[in-house]
């Protein structure tokens, strides 16, 4: 059974859930019990049973990862390694019933392979030749499931990777469905291909199919598991795979709970068959004028105990390749699993995402990581388009693993950072699997920096790089590009070379630009941000003053300085001149409009026409001057003649007081100098 509503509360909540403690815990303890029986009816006269015999093959079975203990098992039974046979002989009662019951601790069923078993499989034991057989459901001989496993596994040397790739091709493939035809009756593994979905038991004669299909062991195990699929939350019948690895033994693959190579320890094994056609029960009677009427096999579980939480196996390390984005821009979530054991680790890794951002990819990757090894895995994200302009959003992403090691990471977006397309984001994945593929990748290293952070659009942006070869081969035919301006270089072991690209930029925003270094042996890739900016550009609006003033009467004058550019204006100056009178502002730094207010009194101006003037100075912050004028008459009219005199004279006091403190010192100048004469004249 699928455990679709699992994943979608891990999405949400991962560590939070109880249930999911029984996916992610060591051991559990449960308490099983299995009835079942049979009435006999009478059809006429003459109705006698001489015996009644019921063979039931579904128990609770010892395994490596399952211990069965206080077995108890009612009526009266034969037992052997495959069933319990009840029998009855002349029974008197007409209700004949069986149960069985027990304590069983089952634990999560990982199994270590260290060491690569090649593939295909050579020269196994007689003892597994009937696990590779074709039978009834599992047709194992139907064309089309031998070609379609011999694609998946088509150059493939490794079993581990062989088996894994079958079970993910499975399990992304065919979907889950409780269809009617599927839940009645089991379908052949080459119908369930041929349609493309099923139920628990489809999906895992399918992989058994396609696995026997390519030479590889795998037998059919029915049981019970922990589910919580359309809200069960509880233990119901089940179906998946053991296939055998030579010199490892039997090993666990769940196809519809994405357990490839283990199974959690809610799993408790009942049965193990060649063919999922194979009854559980059943039933044979000897009589006279009778019938059996079976009665549905009842199993229960009830969990005692839940162990303790497993182990994380693997480190994870989330990051995004681009911090910042534009709304409706692509990004990339890149995924680090490292391995630090000496043994295969089979793993799903999912991701949650926040409301806002969009992906077309499933949000789990199954992954199989080998003996200490390092894998990088993505995802393309899109950020709606939609977005509140004026607000920059931060987006959390959070990966995790099947035992719940996570790694969050975060990025924002807003209508000022860089725009990446799909094509773009998919060059960038591409650039990055290159790298991974080069011998000599690491052979090169490559740290760029702009010239400056930021840039005006009429300047030239630049991007200088340093280029060493960290090998043991010269270099040569190297090619470095940055936004189609590249440089061609070659280096010598150990040289060091510093390279300034020239951009051609012609847009305002942040900008993340990617600069790549490669030639036939390497490939490296870098990016550097930086930010163009549009020249500043500040302007006057909404000028207003009262039509009609009177004399005496105060007033004001209103104007906004508007912030016309996406820029800021630096070590900006405004001034109001007027009637030899002025006002003055200064602002460090102008981020958005500003709303000014001068109050003024009518006696200080005159009687006709009065004109301000506005001016405003300011700098880029390259410190190049700007400067922006524009201008006001404000007129007093119908005026008294004595009202029109109080204005001229105020006016001219203004200037009267500069005359007469020119006068006055020019007055004593002469009165110091007539004084000097005459006393010399005395002498």
């Amino acid at each position: 059974m699928k455990r679709g509503l699992l994943l979608l509360l891990l999405i949400v909540l991962p560590f939070a859930s109880a249930q999911s403690n029984m996916f992610t815990s060591k051991d559990l303890i449960s308490n099983m019990k299995i009835s079942s029986g049979v009435e006999l009816k009478s059809l006429g006269e003459g109705f006698r049973i001489r015996s009644v015999v019921i063979d039931n093959s579904f128990y609770p079975r010892q395994d490596w990862y399952q211990i069965v203990n206080d077995l108890e098992i009612y009526p009266d039974y034969f037992m052997n390694e495959t069933l319990i046979r009840f029998e009855w002989k002349d029974p008197e009662e007409t209700e004949l019933d069986f149960e069985v019951s027990a304590i069983v601790q089952t634990r999560n069923a990982f199994v270590e392979v260290r060491e690569k078993i090649k593939f295909p499989i050579l020269n196994l034991p007689d003892e597994f030749d009937e696990y590779m057989i074709p039978r009834s459901n599992i047709d194992s001989d139907n064309r089309a499931i031998i070609e379609t496993a011999s694609n998946i596994v088509e150059g493939e040397d490794d079993l581990y990777e062989a088996v894994f790739k079958i079970a993910d091709w499975v399990e992304s493939s065919i979907d889950y469905s409780l269809d009617t035809l599927t839940s009645t009756v089991s379908q052949p593994a080459s119908w369930v291909l041929d349609k493309r979905y099923g139920v628990c038991d489809e999906l895992t004669s399918l992989f058994i199919a396609l696995s026997r299909s390519v030479g590889i062991p795998a037998r059919y195990i029915s049981g019970v598991a922990y589910t919580n699929w359309n809200d069960l939350n509880d233990f119901g019948a089940h179906a998946w795979a053991e296939v055998y690895f030579p010199d490892v033994g039997w090993i666990p693959f769940d196809i519809t709970y994405g357990e490839f190579g283990f199974v959690d320890a809610s799993h408790i094994k009942l049965k193990e068959s060649l063919d999922s056609d194979e009854a559980s029960v059943n039933y044979r009677w000897e009589g006279w004028m009778a019938d059996l009427e079976t009665k549905e096999l009842d199993i229960s579980t009830e969990t005692q105990e839940i162990g303790d939480k497993l182990e994380q196996l693997i480190e994870i390390t989330a990051s995004m390749i681009k911090d910042e984005v534009m709304f409706g821009s692509y990004n990339v979530v890149e995924v680090l699993l490292n391995n630090p054991n000496n043994f295969y680790v089979p793993t799903e890794v999912f991701i949650s995402r926040s409301e806002g951002i969009e992906t077309d990819e499933d949000l789990r990757k199954q992954v199989l990581l080998k003996p200490n090894q390092e894998k990088t895995i993505y995802w393309i994200l899109k950020v709606d388009d939609d977005l509140e302009e004026n607000y920059k959003y931060t987006f959390r992403v959070l990966s995790y693993t099947t035992r719940n090691a996570s790694s969050e990471t975060e990025f924002t977006a807003s209508t000022r950072n860089p725009y990446f397309s799909l094509t773009e984001v998919r060059e960038i994945l591409e650039q990055r699997d290159e790298e991974s593929l080069k011998t000599y990748s690491r052979n090169v290293s490559m740290n760029c920096t702009p010239k400056k952070s930021e840039y005006y659009l009429d300047e030239t942006p630049k991007i200088d790089c340093t280029v060493k070869n960290n090998g043991n081969t010269y270099m040569e035919g190297l090619r470095i590009c940055a936004a189609d301006s590249c440089h061609d270089l070659s280096l010598g072991i150990t040289q060091e070379k510093d390279v300034t690209i020239i951009l051609n930029i012609f847009s305002v925003g942040k900008k993340e630009i990617d600069v790549f270094i490669s030639n036939d042996d390497i490939s490296k890739s870098d990016s550097v941000k930086l930010d163009m900016l549009d020249l500043p550009k500040i302007g006057f609006s909404n000028i207003s003053f009262p039509d009609d003033l009177s004399y005496g009467e105060k007033f004001g004058i209103e104007f906004m300085v508007n912030k016309l550019s996406e820029s800021n204006p630096q070590d900006i100056i405004i001034e109001l001149n007027y009637n030899m009178q002025s006002k003055k502002w200064e602002i460090a730094e102008l981020t958005n409009d500003r709303r000014f207010i001068v109050n003024l009194n009518t006696k200080n101006l005159m009687p006709e026409d009065n004109k301000f003037d506005l001016k405003v100075k300011y700098k880029d912050k390259n410190s190049r001057e700007y400067e922006e004028k524009d201008n006001l008459i404000i007129k007093l009219e119908n005026l008294s003649f004595i009202e029109k005199s109080m204005l001229y004279l105020n006016s001219v006091g203004e200037s009267m007081e500069i005359y007469l403190m020119i006068a006055l010192v020019s007055t004593l100048v002469f009165v110091v100098s007539v004084i000097f004469v005459f006393k010399k004249k005395r002498k």
